[in-house]
């Protein structure tokens, strides 16, 4: 229930971006962007806030990042947190930080400073978490170095080789 809500909800938000040119402003050392496909490709800014279809950021973040759409995928560096949801989520850069991501596929192979906290139908985590990982969802593959506490809501999960959890 709680999927189809969800998914229901990110396709009303993408649909009045989609019939849109992209728009992007800065207000200081922010930027704002929305639009079909955005992406954050040059120049640093602190704070990042994106929404669209096809959202991405590979240049990077000195603050924190905000990010929501269909695809979002991370590949420069988020200097605080992150907050990112879309039907399919990929980090692959690190983030300082905390990272809160919510999807239907998450993959992180970006390194996280802070805590994880993720829900998705589908979840691969591939480096590591320095703080506690909170996950939930269906399948959840984990391959990583967990440096606190665990927590899974899961259905189904795998132990990679190189899983380690130092918390409880």
């Amino acid at each position: 229930m709680f999927r189809s809500l969800f998914l229901t909800f990110l396709v009303l938000l993408a649909l009045p971006l989609s019939a849109q040119d992209n728009e992007s402003f800065h207000f200081g050392d922010d930027a704002f962007l929305a639009g079909q496909r955005v992406n954050h490709s040059s120049g640093t800014v602190d704070d990042l806030f994106a929404a669209g279809d096809r959202v991405t950021a590979s240049a990077p973040i000195t603050g924190s990042a905000h990010m929501v759409g269909r695809n979002v995928t991370v590949s420069g560096g988020v200097g605080e947190n992150l907050y990112a949801g879309g039907r399919n989520v990929t980090l692959s850069s690190p983030v300082a930080g905390d990272a809160i991501l919510f999807g239907e596929s998450i993959e992180v192979s970006g390194e996280i400073g802070g805590d994880l906290r993720a829900m998705g139908s589908d979840i691969e985590l591939n480096n590591s978490v320095g703080d506690a990982a909170l996950l939930a969802g269906e399948t959840l593959f984990i391959n990583a170095t967990i440096a606190g506490d665990l927590g899974i809501a899961m259905d189904e999960v795998e132990f990679g080789p190189e899983a380690v959890v130092t918390g409880e």
